[in-house]
């Protein structure tokens, strides 16, 4: 952790963690952990966890409605406390970036 970077809200960290934890799931499912990695870069101005796999992608509009595990589990959970989830997908692998910045 960087030496400026303060401590964060609790439904923020709790939000992140479990957010992280189901990308990281996805990636063991469904990527075989094929190059699995998790970095977090925590600042004073707020925090970013990258969770990367060298698996085969998928096509997001493929995924069925009912499936919530990256719109519910990353992407809302990450929204409800005011951060952003981004996931980019290609056929060399995935990268899921959970964003949570303080407000000044």
């Amino acid at each position: 952790m960087a030496s400026d970077a303060g401590a964060l809200p609790g439904r923020v960290a709790r939000a992140l963690v479990l957010a992280a934890t189901q990308a990281i799931a996805n990636a063991v499912q469904h990527a075989g952990a094929a190059g699995l990695q998790v970095t977090v870069q925590a600042r004073a101005a707020g925090i970013r966890v990258r969770i990367a796999d060298a698996g085969g992608g998928f096509d997001p509009a493929a995924i069925p409605e009912d499936r919530l595990g990256i719109r519910g589990s990353i992407v809302a959970r990450t929204a409800a406390v005011g951060g952003r989830a981004r996931v980019q997908t290609t056929a060399s692998g995935t990268v899921v970036t959970l964003e949570w910045g303080r407000r000044a």
